[in-house]
């Protein structure tokens, strides 16, 4: 039997997972930036498709972990959930395939940690 992807976090391994990051509120994009979250029990850490765009790290349980769907005006996949992290009044919010929300939002909350 293959082990899970939250299994395999929680054993030491790491995961990377397509998302999308919302703009921040300076930012004259509406879109929101593609790249992949890189998903280990100690941390988790965005990478965006361009390099003009800086890594956005978040340590395991540091910060208010939320989930929502996906609003009508968000321009990302309607077939996903949203995960807001709020640490230190800055909000970061992800857009995540619905089948790998459980596994981001597990190790944003630090439930990962051995």
């Amino acid at each position: 039997m293959a082990e899970t992807d939250i299994d395999a976090v929680k054993n030491g391994e790491a995961r990377s997972v397509r998302c999308y990051l919302a703009p921040e509120s300076g930012e004259h994009r509406m879109q929101w930036k593609p790249g992949y979250l890189n998903v280990t029990a100690q941390r988790v850490i965005w990478r965006g498709s361009s390099r003009r765009w800086h890594d956005v790290e978040l340590k395991a349980g540091t910060s208010f972990v939320s989930t929502r769907h996906v609003m009508r005006d968000e321009h990302v996949y309607k077939s996903w959930f949203v995960i807001e992290c709020k640490l230190n009044n800055v909000t970061h919010s992800f857009a995540v395939p619905k089948l790998d929300a459980r596994l981001c939002v597990d190790a944003l909350k630090g439930n990962l940690l051995p």
